[in-house]
């Protein structure tokens, strides 16, 4: 099977995680940024399923220049996703896996569900702890398939694939299904967080 490729999206640095500026200063809320796109980054990289990988943001900030970036124009998400996965089709990609920059606990393990899942199903997609939003998809990129990231957004995403007839699975992980949007979440930061990114740069070394 022709490898994946990952689709990353990601505001302008400074404009991420502003809900949490109560709790965390500017330089803070800009180093958890970076610390989780590089984990995510890096997560991807490893996986040999993934052939590409793109990262979708209107600045490459401090990303390596060996990171392939894709501008993002400006729209909001589910627009700026639409144009990136026009403009990855028309490149002859087939089926693109589309995951937040905020996934600080994802490991191989999450990827290799999500692959295995698409082996034998069109799409994949995988749900935010809270069940309601969608922190990982898996698409083809040849169906008439509507993005509705944002509130509400899984059940949005299931009520599409049955509209364009596109067969799919439902994956959960604690990987996939843990990232950092709200003060809630922050409290759980230093038990999980960034535990998990010591541990990613741990084995790096």
């Amino acid at each position: 099977m022709r490898p994946i490729t990952a689709l990353v999206p990601i505001k302008s640095r400074a404009q991420c995680k502003t809900r949490l500026q109560h709790h965390l200063d500017g330089p803070q809320r800009l180093l958890l940024v970076r610390n989780m796109l590089n984990h995510v980054l890096k997560v991807l990289t490893k996986h040999k399923a993934v052939g590409r990988i793109v990262v979708l943001t209107p600045e490459r900030d401090t990303l390596d220049l060996k990171v392939e970036i894709l501008h993002d124009q400006g729209c909001d998400l589910n627009s700026s996703l639409t144009l990136a996965l026009q403009h990855l089709k028309a490149e002859g990609e087939e089926r693109v896996l589309i995951l937040p920059a905020d996934l600080a606990c994802l490991d191989c393990n999450d990827v290799d569900q999500l692959l295995a899942a698409g082996n034998s199903t069109a799409a994949v997609i995988a749900p935010s702890e809270d069940g309601t939003g969608t922190n990982a998809l898996l698409i083809p990129l040849n169906t008439a398939f509507t993005l509705s990231f944002g509130h509400h957004s899984f059940q949005a995403h299931l009520r599409q694939f049955k509209q364009v007839h596109c067969t799919f699975s439902v994956v959960t992980s604690r990987g996939l299904g843990f990232d950092v949007d709200t003060e809630t979440d922050l409290t759980q930061v230093h038990g999980r967080t960034l535990a998990c990114i010591e541990g990613e740069r741990r084995t790096a070394r």
